[in-house]
């Protein structure tokens, strides 16, 4: 098998790896081709057709490999393989499925659904088996950093184009806040191999890199979660360069971002503001950002004494729920992928426009899952992330290889990075998914390298 070289089957094991490398390659873009042909062949009516789900190259390549995988382990019996599974991926996919039984729309459940098995699942298996021995992780890593600096430069361009709006600088993704998300995980990791490499090429990339990604990113929650990212490896690594690390931050926002093309700082800024003050806005209700009234609707529902005993909501404006129904939500959601149209309803007399005002992929992931999946599922995820924080302290505390102990470094920077941005947009997505599996994997396999072996590795 491919984490024992007395048993394995040459050609299989080629093609899987081949397949890793080519889902490292292609998975950071927001684009993906309906399947909505196969809802009008079926019959179905255009309302279901509009929101037929969506499927990325990345996704077929992951499940061409995930089936290849399975085959393999099927002819050598090498149930083993299963192991390397963190029980919190399986409990968080078992509940997603749960909470589709009770979403009102079944088809963006599914779609959902699938997705969830296909990341936690089926991708993390594929990573931890093929990245098994310190080359091909390193290849892998190396593989991933230089498709990130082509995103980021493709986002540089964007950014230089001024005809294109602040939102639409988002390089191969759908916008600002999927690529600012995406580069907030990978400066980190980035960060960390420079802190610890000797390699001139490995720190000139590693600063190119996030030189332009702090640049190109427009969104403020995720430009301060890079940053973070970068400020906790920098503390573990190097603490007496953090003085250094907090003066070019402060020094980029006040004296290099001003006389940026776009005027950073205030860009940032305006991407959290609470309230719009654009004078050519008259309706008074697009004013207030409808990314913070989600959070309070979403506060709302997940209250547990939200509702009185006979059943009757506290507020006539709100919808009336049941306890046993309500509790039954708390725990398993409204269903998964049913988040719009489940939220809506808990406004209650908050400000809302006309038209829909929300920037795409604002949401924050933790109250969506909370939402749709339930608040274990929430507790789930963060047993999940917390636990992958806890291995790459323990691989980093015991690594001798410098590559290992820079990636491990770097993966508690991107952990740090990616909870701060799940904050402000969900990672859960088409292109950013596959990036926080992809960590998950790197610190697993950096950690069983670090841990079976003291010295410099193979």
């Amino acid at each position: 098998m491919m984490r024992d070289r007395r048993k394995n089957i040459p050609w299989l094991d080629l093609t899987i790896g081949i397949l890793v490398l080519l889902i490292i390659v292609v998975h950071p873009t927001s684009w993906a081709f309906s399947l909505g042909w196969l809802g009008r062949l079926l019959g179905f009516g255009e309302q279901v057709v509009k929101k037929a789900p969506h499927f990325a190259l990345a996704d077929i390549l992951i499940w061409l490999a995930g089936a290849l995988l399975l085959v393999r382990i099927v002819l050598l019996r090498d149930w083993r393989a299963f192991r390397l599974l963190p029980i919190a991926s399986v409990v968080l996919s078992a509940l997603a499925v749960l909470s589709m039984l009770y979403a009102q729309n079944k088809l963006t459940a599914l779609a959902d659904v699938i997705q969830f098995i296909t990341y936690f699942i089926v991708l993390y298996l594929l990573f931890v088996n093929v990245l098994s021995t310190r080359d091909r992780l390193q290849l892998a890593t190396q593989l991933w950093l230089a498709v990130g600096s082509i995103v980021a430069v493709w986002g540089m361009i964007h950014y230089l184009d001024l005809t294109r709006d602040a939102i639409e600088v988002s390089g191969p993704f759908a916008n600002r806040n999927i690529l600012s998300g995406y580069l907030a995980m990978l400066i980190p990791i980035a960060w960390g191999l420079m802190l610890t490499s000797r390699s001139p090429w490995t720190v000139a990339q590693s600063l190119v890199l996030a030189g332009l990604g702090f640049v190109v990113m427009l969104s403020g929650g995720p430009w301060l979660a890079a940053a973070a990212g970068i400020l906790v490896v920098t503390t573990v690594r190097a603490p007496k360069l953090v003085p250094v690390l907090l003066a070019g931050l402060l020094l980029t926002v006040l004296v290099v971002f001003p006389f940026c093309r776009r005027d950073n700082a205030h860009v940032l800024a305006k991407s959290v503001y609470t309230y719009n003050e654009t004078r050519t806005i008259e309706d008074e209700t697009e004013r207030t950002s409808q990314r913070y009234l989600r959070w309070q609707a979403s506060l709302k529902f997940l209250t547990p004494t939200y509702f009185t005993q006979d059943g009757r909501a506290y507020h006539t404006e709100l919808p009336t729920v049941s306890r046993a129904k309500h509790t039954r939500q708390l725990l398993l959601g409204v269903g998964i992928g049913n988040y719009e149209s489940s939220i809506e309803r808990f406004h209650g007399r908050m400000p809302k426009p006309n038209r829909n005002t929300v920037e795409p992929d604002t949401s924050n992931l933790y109250l969506v899952l909370a939402v749709t999946v339930g608040l274990p599922a929430l507790a789930v995820f963060v047993w999940l992330l917390a636990g992958f924080f806890r291995r790459a302290a323990m691989g980093c505390r015991c690594a001798r290889d410098p590559f290992l102990r820079g990636l491990l470094l770097g993966c508690i920077g991107a952990l740090t990075s990616l909870a701060i941005v799940n904050v402000f947009t969900e990672t859960l997505i088409r292109g950013s998914g596959p990036a926080m599996i992809l960590i998950f994997a790197l610190i697993a396999s950096g950690t069983r390298l670090a841990e079976r072996k003291p010295t410099v590795a193979e």
